[in-house]
């Protein structure tokens, strides 16, 4: 942008006029009251920084006449065909709970407005911040690469604090074994469940997306490219819910003699899948309903944290585990390092060696 400084006193002070050039138009910005010329001077340079921001702004009358409803509903239909099912219908419950702001065009939201809306949400404060972080980043889209304006209304929102778990729960093998034994006759393929995401640290969904061709048994290993949604009696396959999670899992000797008198009942689901997908609801309600014999927080992703645990407990450091469960180490650092009865006693016995 094309641009000059002159600076002259006005009023027992002096003044600073910015010459700018719009398009084939020149016009200006004053501002005076400075007691330097030095202070005039920096203050142009304030004008010029904001003239800049203006500047790249679009020119595209019916971007900038976008309401952050629509433009919202455009994010979403970019996502469709990047996330799963389930985050999508988080990211709609996000734009939902901004409805305060749905017909405002995009550059008339202000902080207060965003302020106003997390104030009176109802919802948990890991809800809330969730929320929060879908239109934040709809609002940085339209800074770039839009263009539509110039600073993200969210900037400086204040969002209520997240309190941290004291601790994630796990379960014992004992409890684990005893929970086998119960259900191996009665509920069969909650059994096999159970121990696949036990052995492997699995997500739920990710265990159901498994098919035998995933499975080598000669190498032992579990290849996790995908994960199984069941809605409305419809089968669909998804993309992993990160690109961390697609990844290759060893098989534990004890899961692998599980894996073959598994294989050798010959059971056949739809695409080669290794468990019914039919079953899954019924797996879930299952598996959940008897943890709680344990704890009344206990569900199947406790068997996530469990073995995430039992491996950090072991000595596998943290990139390791990570990589093992599809998180990024950040994320083992923040979820799943926490100091259980089975860490302390590998921590206590380590001590004792060292000072032995």
């Amino acid at each position: 942008m094309q641009y000059n400084f002159t600076i002259r006193k006005k009023d027992k002070g002096f003044q600073i006029i910015v010459a700018y050039k719009d398009g084939y138009k020149w016009k200006q910005k004053s501002k005076q009251g400075f007691k330097t010329k030095r202070e005039a001077k920096e203050y142009g340079h304030v004008i010029v920084k904001e003239l800049d921001k203006t500047a790249l702004l679009t020119k595209d009358t019916e971007l900038k006449e976008l309401t952050f409803k629509e433009f919202a509903d455009m994010f979403l239909e970019i996502k469709k065909a990047h996330v799963t099912h389930n985050t999508l219908v988080m990211y709609r419950h996000a734009v939902c709970a901004f409805k305060s702001i749905h017909d405002m065009k995009l550059s008339d939201v202000k902080p207060l407005h965003i302020q106003n809306v997390v104030n009176k949400m109802a919802n948990s404060p890991t809800t809330i911040n969730s929320y929060y972080k879908v239109v934040e980043r709809i609002f940085y889209i339209a800074i770039n690469p839009y263009n539509i304006i110039s600073d993200n209304p969210c900037d400086g929102v204040r969002l209520p604090r997240i309190e941290r778990k004291s601790m994630i729960h796990t379960i014992s093998d004992d409890d684990l074994n005893q929970f086998a034994k119960y259900i191996r006759e009665k509920y069969p393929q909650a059994y096999y469940f159970l121990q696949i995401a036990r052995y492997t640290g699995m997500r739920f969904s990710e265990v159901y997306g498994l098919t035998w061709n995933d499975i080598s048994l000669e190498n032992r290993q579990i290849h996790i490219n995908k994960q199984l949604s069941f809605r409305k009696g419809v089968i669909t396959f998804e993309k992993t819910k990160t690109a961390n999670s697609v990844r290759i899992l060893p098989i534990p000797p004890i899961l692998e003699n599980i894996l073959i008198e598994y294989k050798s009942h010959e059971l056949e689901f739809e695409y080669g899948l290794v468990l019914n997908p039919y079953k899954k609801n019924g797996v879930k309600w299952q598996i959940n309903t008897y943890l709680k014999r344990f704890g009344d927080n206990l569900s199947a992703h406790n068997l996530r944290h469990t073995y995430a645990t039992k491996l950090l407990a072991n000595g596998l450091d943290v990139k390791t585990v990570s990589s093992l469960l599809g998180d990024t180490p950040a994320m083992v650092m923040k979820t799943y390092v926490h100091y259980n009865e089975e860490m302390k006693a590998a921590a206590s016995n380590a001590v004792a060696k060292i000072f032995e």
